[in-house]
Parts: structure tokens; C-alpha cells; sequence
């Protein structure tokens, strides 16, 4: 079967099934009532129900296809990837704001959720300031930016969009997905500890307060933001981790999924 994730209130696996098809799964005898070979999904709920059947850990349903798509969006594709329908459409849905670091050759951007949460970080800079161009500046910005909400985790993305929602403190993603070279740079400055980064493979965020139209980087900020993201977790039964729950190295900023539940296996199969 290719199951796939997706999200209404509640987030499901489903597979594409027809009435019939459901019927003959669940061994039952297929009863006349004029749906015949409908086209719907064998939906399965991923919040801890008791299950119904030997094969599946959640309760299944069958619904018809109109009604399933009204109501659910996918935030994965059968190869447990977030699709890129999904990420189109929220770059679709955001708004830019660009500003010139005084005194810098940096070009700053930030993008914002339509309810005015910043959701994205990028910046662009030129080494010689006679060469600043604000256009090109805009224009790399707004890559890097956008860059930070692909490859993450579907299971994190979630996590990180219902905190937004809940947060006494706005923050936004200033990190997602980071490549080998990056973190060894990271490494080297004394900013990260390890090669074996949750990072590296979309399993972690970095996200930063947002305060007054600029980012904030103090420490009480963060465990208002923590209060989000672990609430967030909990209500969608995810597990989560907190840089600032360590014990050495604290990290603020860092949010990841644990290796015990994700463990290298899993990242092998989800890139």
C-alpha cells in the first residue's frame, strides 16, 4: 500500500481505496447501498485510537474521496516526504520584508505567515560596499530565506506551524536542513559540537525570538518558545527535544526530534 500523511484536525495515513476494495480488506460481505466502487481512502488516525484492525496501530475508516479532499492536505508523500505541492503552498501564502543592515553590506529578509508570524530568516552580503546592489542583495535574501522551511522533517514541519499559532513570544526559523559543510564550519567556530547534527539530515529547526521587528537572543525569550514547541509536540503525539534541556552545550534556539524515536535507520530511509 502507499500510505501517505496527511492533516485536518487530526492527522491520518491514508490509501487510496475504493469502497469495494475497503470492504474485501476488512473481510466483510459487501453490503448493497449504492456506493459500489465509490472512490474514497482507508484512512487511518494517528492520535493513539484504539485500533480495529490486526494490520494497522490506529482505528481505520473508509471515506469518500470528495469528502477527504475537502478536509485534508498532505503534509507527506508516500515516501514519508513532505511533497512539494506542500511547500509551494505555503511559499504562496508568505510575505517578504527586506531591510539594508546599517553600516553593513548585509541584505536582510524575513518572511511572515499572513497572521503576521515570521516564519523564515535569510541574508545576503558583498565583501566590497561600492558593489552593494540592493536588488541582488533582495534577491539572495529571499533564497536563503525560503531555504530554511525545505527538508525538514514532516513530522517536525507541524510542530513548528502549531507553535507559531500558540507562542507568547514570536519566533522564526532561522535554520532547517544543514549541509555537511556548514556544520563543519559550525564546528570549527566552536558554534556546534558535533558532526552528527539532527540537522544535517532535516530531524532539527533553530528558531530565534522575534521582538520588536528584530531577533532577540535572550535567554527567557526561549523558554517561552520551549512552552510552545513542547505543548505543540504533545497535542500532535510527537516527541520532541529542547537544546535548552541539555545538560552540556545548552542550545536555545535547537529543537529536534529524538534519536530514540528517529533513530539512523529512519534518516537513512527519509534522506
Amino acid at each position: 500500500m502507499n500510505k501517505t500523511i496527511y492533516q485536518f484536525h487530526k492527522k491520518v495515513m491514508a490509501t487510496p481505496m475504493n469502497w469495494v476494495e475497503y470492504n474485501e480488506y476488512r473481510d466483510w460481505e459487501l453490503p448493497y447501498d449504492g456506493y459500489n466502487t465509490k472512490e474514497g481512502y482507508l484512512v487511518e488516525y494517528l492520535d493513539g485510537s484504539k485500533p480495529n484492525h490486526p494490520d494497522h496501530k490506529g482505528r481505520i475508516v473508509w471515506l469518500p474521496k470528495e469528502e477527504f479532499d475537502a478536509g485534508y492536505t498532505a503534509i507527506t508523500d508516500g515516501n514519508n516526504k513532505v511533497p512539494p505541492s506542500r511547500i509551494e503552498d505555503l511559499l504562496s501564502k508568505l510575505e517578504y520584508k527586506f531591510a539594508r543592515v546599517d553600516g553593513t553590506t548585509v541584505t536582510a529578509c524575513w518572511s511572515f505567515l499572513p497572521n503576521g508570524f515570521s516564519v523564515g530568516y535569510g541574508e545576503s552580503a558583498c565583501v566590497d560596499a561600492a558593489n552593494y546592489d540592493q536588488e541582488l542583495g533582495e534577491k539572495y535574501a529571499l533564497e536563503r530565506c525560503n531555504r530554511n522551511l525545505l527538508g525538514v522533517h514532516p513530522d517536525l514541519v507541524p510542530i513548528v506551524e502549531h507553535a507559531i499559532h500558540i507562542t507568547r513570544v514570536d519566533f522564526t526559523v532561522i535554520e532547517g536542513m544543514r549541509s555537511i559543510e556548514r556544520q563543519q564550519k559550525l564546528v570549527r567556530s566552536g558554534a556546534s559540537s558535533t558532526m552528527n547534527s539532527r540537522h544535517l539530515t532535516g530531524h532539527a529547526v533553530d528558531l530565534a525570538a522575534w521582538v520588536d521587528g528584530r531577533i532577540d537572543w535572550s535567554w527567557p525569550l526561549y523558554y517561552q518558545i520551549a512552552d510552545a514547541m513542547k505543548c505543540a509536540a504533545k497535542k500532535l503525539n510527537t516527541p520532541i527535544e529542547w537544546g535548552g534541556d541539555w545538560k552540556q552545550f545548552k542550545d536555545g534556539p535547537h529543537f529536534q526530534l529524538p534519536w530514540v524515536s528517529y533513530p539512523i535507520e529512519t534518516i537513512r530511509e527519509c534522506g
